[in-house]
């Protein structure tokens, strides 16, 4: 929907116009983000979209998967060190294709 970062009003127009299908969307992932390790399964995804990049949390999981850049990962045969020294390294291991 969005190609650039948006500010404050178009955010906001974007939630009024659009509204049926930001729900219906939200409504169609069941994605369980009270658990950060689902971020190193995000990452890849992420990292592939063009910067800037801005999450909205739609549930529950007190903002666990905003902060992918601050978590370490460790995929066995790649280590990426996160933003953040103390946080901790999420482990997770590839299979199939992947980047």
């Amino acid at each position: 929907m969005l190609r650039t970062a948006p500010d404050a009003d178009a955010l906001q127009e974007l939630a009024t116009t659009q509204a049926g299908g930001l729900r219906a969307m939200m409504l169609s992932w069941r994605t369980e983000t009270n658990e950060p390790g689902r971020c190193a399964t995000l990452l890849p995804a992420l990292a592939a979209l063009d910067g800037p990049l801005a999450l909205i949390e739609v549930g529950a999981s007190a903002g666990l998967c905003l902060h992918a850049d601050r978590y370490s990962y460790d995929y066995g045969h790649t280590h990426l060190t996160g933003r953040a020294p103390q946080a901790p390294t999420l482990r997770c291991r590839a299979e199939g294709p992947h980047p």
